[in-house]
């Protein structure tokens, strides 16, 4: 992903209140440091629990025969 798309997505994140950006130098270099809200901490496990119960559906369906297996 270009440094470009990845500042814009990072920069809706932080607007959305699911991440803090700060960013500084670590010596002479330009640093960013990321770090999640409780808010973006919430939302994070909510999409893996979805994730988790979409993957045991896909799995459920492989084994009765209705879908193929995922690789």
């Amino acid at each position: 992903m270009p440094a470009g798309n990845l500042g814009q997505h990072l920069t809706v994140l932080e607007n959305a209140g699911l991440a803090h950006i700060e960013k500084g130098y670590d010596g002479k270099r330009p640093r960013t440091w990321i770090s999640l809200t409780p808010a973006g901490e919430s939302a994070l496990r909510q999409e893996i629990a979805h994730l988790r119960q979409l993957i045991e559906q896909i799995d459920q369906a492989a084994a009765e025969g209705h879908a193929p297996p995922v690789k």
